[in-house]
């Protein structure tokens, strides 16, 4: 008796359920139209861009019963939503890898530099201990003038000492450049990862709707068996 009284319920809804919409101005929405195997549910997660925001669709709509929709009714959607989500994401994700590809092709560029300074400080040191020698041979050749030599030759190995110093420097700047610019690759992967997270993670809910509607269905289906039978 209680199956008999819950279909006599269900069977005016599946009857009466439509969709009608508000007084709306052009522009300030689109149409869709209900496909078979819809759910408001899986339109918000589609449209709007989180399943469980179906209520705002009532902005533009009034429904009968929001858990009833069926193939060929009209659903208004704002333009604020729609496929301006989806095409946000796509996107969203494009910028990430192109930002991707422009660290990676800066990280190369480092790395080049980086090289390119250790050949200079090669020579650099290899100049230094050439003039050293130079420098010691003459000052014994002329012992007369030895402090003066002496306090010339300091000079310049400080001299040459800077330059090393500021050659090193820049090595360890282009280091902690070279640091930064993996940190925000990492970010960047994180955030395409978690972007791709989220879709499988919508997929799923849709996936789950359908199935929760097709089993919905199903029990409908059989009720009507069931009263048909009772008659």
């Amino acid at each position: 008796m209680k199956k008999l009284i819950s279909l006599l319920v269900i069977i005016p809804l599946l009857v009466c359920a439509k969709i009608s919409q508000h007084e709306l101005k052009e522009g300030e929405y689109e149409i869709v139209i209900i496909k078979k195997g819809d759910t408001l549910w899986d339109l918000a997660g589609k449209y709007i861009g989180k399943c469980y925001e179906w209520p705002g669709f009532e902005e533009y709509n009034k429904f009968t019963d929001p858990h009833w929709i069926y193939p060929g009714e009209r659903l208004a959607i704002g333009v604020k939503d729609g496929k301006v989500f989806i095409k946000k994401a796509e996107d969203f994700e494009k910028e990430l890898k192109e930002e991707l590809e422009r660290k990676n092709a800066e990280i190369a560029r480092l790395k080049e530099e980086m090289e390119r300074l250790k050949e200079e400080i090669k020579p650099i040191d290899e100049e230094v201990l050439k003039e050293c020698e130079e420098e010691r041979k003459r000052l014994e050749a002329s012992f007369g003038g030895l402090k003066g030599e002496a306090d010339s030759l300091r000079g310049r190995i400080d001299e040459l000492a800077k330059r090393l110093s500021k050659t090193e420097d820049r090595l360890s700047t282009r280091e902690d450049m070279l640091a930064r610019e993996k940190q925000e690759k990492e970010k960047t992967q994180k955030e395409l990862r978690e972007t791709q997270e989220e879709k499988e993670r919508v997929v799923k809910e849709e996936k789950t709707q359908r199935r929760y509607k097709e089993i919905l269905a199903i029990s409908a289906f059989v009720g009507i068996i069931i009263v048909n039978s009772l008659k």
